[in-house]
């Protein structure tokens, strides 16, 4: 069965990275994508541009059979709801995956003309690897961790367009592997009939509006979504070295996914703790044989821009999504001093609460757990000093967690619904939004809702007992 996955899911990406060489032909043909942007997907040099209209046709045609089959071929077999309403929801998926594969050829356009995120990655990387300061070429609008620009050292290869491309295919495929894992943690293949259409409904579309985002502006959210759903699903599956890997990744990639460590911690899960903290080291130990001294110095940089430089700013900006950002905005006379006091104290009282719902878990049933360890992704956007919008990415598996309690009757329907109703408001409404409320408060309907998740589902898994 994992072989059979692993195969679906490269057709899959492979299906997603034809469509965008299909539309950039159809682009050429018809004249809707600037020459710039196919010039650079796969570079200056290239004549394939160039070639008479007729070419670009039968290349079209080409793709456009290789896509047909792929897709048949991914749609044999699949367990997708059947029916009427099966068919429905397959249609609106199609649909979306054809906005997101139109909205990376927009993100394209922007990467020639303008700075984007995935610039700005991509010009981190590369003054990473030519012996450059990464954070001072970028304005420090680069503040990750120097590893990420050293893991994205092979996409510096490629032009950016086309880099770009095959960042945002591969992002595609983690996206689908989180979607199915968030399924399987929660159980949805308990439904059935229209209510497990509605639940995979639901499970696509609930946080879709971070993902898409993230997808688009070639942000790095859905990666460390997938890999701290990674590290959770394999180790429940007793995969302790692929788990501790995932986790190290993803806390070298971002440093906050360290909070899930706390998880396993009281749960005992040793060795996933021991093959997460050697991982850790390995893996920021290895670059230093290839950059040496200026490794040590790329660290030096990023506690500069990164750790010490957030937490001398004040990140009022309504986007901020995160403890820091709210209370800045809600005291901004308040000394920074006093203010780090307070944040730190919220954060260890959040993550205190936290991992006294992991406690009451041990021993549970693995769904109850699931609810424990899904509180721990909301636990990293309070608590990190910068959380934008698009960082709410996270909440994939614990909104998941809530449409499962709110259709399966596991909860009280007034209690399930009403928080869910609550959370997707708050999350469909922008953090720009500034309705005749105090603003400090309204520009902070995310953590709001972060919060409210967090105690909901805490205390349904802290109280629930299967009957």
């Amino acid at each position: 069965m994992e072989n059979f996955l692993k195969s679906r899911l490269l057709l899959l990406w492979l299906l997603v990275l034809g469509f965008c060489l299909a539309w950039a032909e159809l682009g050429l043909l018809a004249g809707i994508v600037p020459r710039s942007v196919l010039d650079d997907l796969f570079g200056g040099a290239t004549r394939w541009w160039s070639l008479p209209v007729p070419v670009h046709a039968v290349a079209l045609v080409v793709l456009g059979g290789i896509l047909f089959l792929t897709a048949h071929r991914l749609a044999a077999g699949t367990s997708f709801p059947q029916g009427r309403w099966g068919r429905i929801l397959a249609v609106a998926v199609a649909l979306l995956g054809l906005f997101l594969c139109l909205n990376q050829f927009a993100e394209l356009e922007n990467l020639v003309s303008q700075v984007t995120d995935f610039g700005t990655i991509y010009r981190g990387s590369s003054a990473l690897f030519a012996g450059d300061d990464p954070y001072t070429v970028t304005d420090n609008a680069y503040f990750y961790p120097p590893l990420l620009a050293f893991l994205f050292g092979p996409l510096t290869l490629l032009p950016p367009a086309g880099a770009s491309t095959l960042f945002f295919s591969l992002k595609f495929i983690m996206l689908v592997w989180a979607l199915l894992a968030c399924d399987r943690l929660v159980e949805g293949s308990l439904f059935s009939g229209g209510r497990r259409t509605l639940f995979v409904f639901g499970l696509i579309f609930v946080a879709a509006r971070f993902w898409v985002t993230d997808l688009q502006f070639g942000n790095t959210n859905v990666v460390i979504m997938f890999l701290m759903i990674a590290a959770i699903v394999l180790d429940r599956d007793d995969r302790p070295l692929a788990a501790g890997l995932a986790l190290a990744l993803a806390v070298s990639i971002k440093i906050v996914p360290v909070v899930l460590g706390l998880h396993f911690l009281i749960l005992g899960r040793w060795r996933t703790l021991m093959f997460f903290a050697a991982a850790l080291a390995v893996i920021n130990l290895l670059p230093w044989i290839l950059l040496q001294g200026h490794w040590g110095d790329a660290w030096g940089a990023y506690f500069d821009a990164g750790v010490t430089g957030k937490l001398n700013q004040r990140l009022i900006q309504p986007d901020n999504q995160s403890l820091w950002g709210v209370t800045n905005r809600m005291f901004p006379a308040v000394p920074l001093n006093t203010l780090r006091w307070v944040w730190a104290g919220a954060a260890a009282l959040l993550g205190a609460g936290t991992g006294l719902v992991s406690f009451r878990s041990r021993d549970r049933e693995p769904l109850v757990q699931v609810a424990a360890v899904s509180l721990y992704p909301l636990l990293g956007l309070l608590v990190s000093p910068g959380s934008w919008v698009v960082h709410y990415t996270a909440v994939l598996l614990p909104m998941a967690m809530l449409w499962k309690l709110a259709l399966s009757g596991m909860w009280s329907v007034r209690w399930a619904w009403l928080l869910f109703l609550i959370t997707n408001v708050a999350f469909t409404v922008s953090g720009w939004a500034r309705p005749t409320v105090k603003a400090s408060i309204t520009q902070s309907w995310f953590v709001a809702a972060a919060f409210l998740l967090m105690v909901g589902i805490g205390s349904w898994a802290s109280s629930y007992r299967r009957d």
